[in-house]
Protein backbone atom coordinates (compact mmCIF):
# COMPACT_ATOMS: atom_id res chain seq x y z
CA UNK A 1 0.00 0.00 0.00
CA UNK A 2 2.92 2.13 1.12
CA UNK A 3 5.03 1.51 -2.15
CA UNK A 4 2.24 3.49 -4.23
CA UNK A 5 3.23 6.43 -2.62
CA UNK A 6 6.66 6.53 -4.31
CA UNK A 7 5.56 5.41 -7.84
CA UNK A 8 5.57 9.20 -9.59
CA UNK A 9 3.11 9.84 -11.46
CA UNK A 10 3.67 11.13 -15.11
CA UNK A 11 3.06 14.86 -15.32
CA UNK A 12 0.25 16.17 -17.57
CA UNK A 13 1.42 17.31 -21.22
CA UNK A 14 -0.40 20.70 -21.75
CA UNK A 15 -0.40 21.81 -25.53
CA UNK A 16 1.58 25.05 -26.70
CA UNK A 17 -1.35 27.65 -26.27
CA UNK A 18 -1.60 30.08 -28.90
CA UNK A 19 -1.51 33.64 -27.42
CA UNK A 20 -4.81 35.85 -27.76
CA UNK A 21 -4.29 38.77 -30.21
CA UNK A 22 -6.18 42.23 -30.36
CA UNK A 23 -7.70 43.83 -33.14
CA UNK A 24 -4.39 44.95 -34.64
CA UNK A 25 -2.69 40.96 -34.14
CA UNK A 26 -1.15 42.27 -31.50
CA UNK A 27 -0.25 39.60 -28.56
CA UNK A 28 -2.35 40.41 -25.28
CA UNK A 29 -0.25 39.47 -22.32
CA UNK A 30 -1.47 37.02 -19.87
CA UNK A 31 -1.54 37.42 -16.30
CA UNK A 32 0.60 35.34 -14.83
CA UNK A 33 -0.72 32.83 -11.75
CA UNK A 34 0.38 32.60 -8.46
CA UNK A 35 2.59 30.16 -7.62
CA UNK A 36 0.49 26.70 -6.00
CA UNK A 37 1.62 25.40 -3.06
CA UNK A 38 2.44 21.87 -3.68
CA UNK A 39 1.91 19.59 -0.72
CA UNK A 40 3.54 16.39 -0.33
CA UNK A 41 2.42 13.34 -1.59
CA UNK A 42 -0.02 11.05 0.78
CA UNK A 43 -2.57 8.82 1.42
CA UNK A 44 -5.27 7.71 3.86
CA UNK A 45 -7.06 4.61 4.60
CA UNK A 46 -10.06 5.63 7.26
CA UNK A 47 -10.93 1.69 7.81
CA UNK A 48 -7.70 -0.78 7.26
CA UNK A 49 -10.09 -3.32 7.89
CA UNK A 50 -12.27 -2.87 5.02
CA UNK A 51 -9.05 -2.40 2.28
CA UNK A 52 -7.93 -5.36 0.58
CA UNK A 53 -4.30 -4.07 -0.02
CA UNK A 54 -3.61 -4.41 3.99
CA UNK A 55 -1.69 -7.08 5.18
CA UNK A 56 -1.75 -8.06 8.51
CA UNK A 57 0.98 -10.22 9.53
CA UNK A 58 -1.30 -11.35 13.08
CA UNK A 59 -4.81 -10.33 14.07
CA UNK A 60 -5.95 -7.97 12.31
CA UNK A 61 -6.83 -4.16 14.45
CA UNK A 62 -9.17 -1.46 14.06
CA UNK A 63 -7.99 1.85 13.09
CA UNK A 64 -6.92 4.03 10.15
CA UNK A 65 -3.47 4.12 8.18
CA UNK A 66 -1.77 7.77 6.89
CA UNK A 67 1.46 8.02 4.80
CA UNK A 68 3.09 10.41 3.96
CA UNK A 69 5.82 10.81 1.23
CA UNK A 70 8.45 13.21 2.84
CA UNK A 71 11.54 14.20 0.60
CA UNK A 72 14.48 16.01 2.16
CA UNK A 73 18.39 16.96 1.33
CA UNK A 74 20.98 14.52 2.61
CA UNK A 75 22.93 15.18 5.94
CA UNK A 76 25.42 13.45 5.20
CA UNK A 77 28.01 16.06 5.16
CA UNK A 78 29.15 18.72 8.15
CA UNK A 79 27.92 21.48 6.16
CA UNK A 80 24.50 20.19 5.28
CA UNK A 81 24.19 19.63 9.18
CA UNK A 82 25.63 23.01 9.79
CA UNK A 83 23.54 24.59 7.32
CA UNK A 84 20.12 22.60 9.47
CA UNK A 85 21.59 24.25 12.63
CA UNK A 86 21.14 27.69 11.01
CA UNK A 87 18.03 27.36 9.18
CA UNK A 88 16.58 26.04 12.86
CA UNK A 89 17.75 29.01 14.41
CA UNK A 90 16.60 31.36 11.98
CA UNK A 91 12.93 29.44 12.36
CA UNK A 92 13.07 30.00 15.90
CA UNK A 93 14.03 33.79 15.73
CA UNK A 94 11.03 34.97 13.22
CA UNK A 95 9.00 32.36 15.46
CA UNK A 96 9.76 35.33 18.06
CA UNK A 97 9.06 38.29 16.04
Amino acid sequence: MTYDLFNDTPPEVVEDAQPEVDEDGNPIPVQQKPVEEVLPKYMIIPEVVREDKIHFFKVPKLGSYMAIRLEYETCLFEEAFDAGVADTLSVNEKKRI
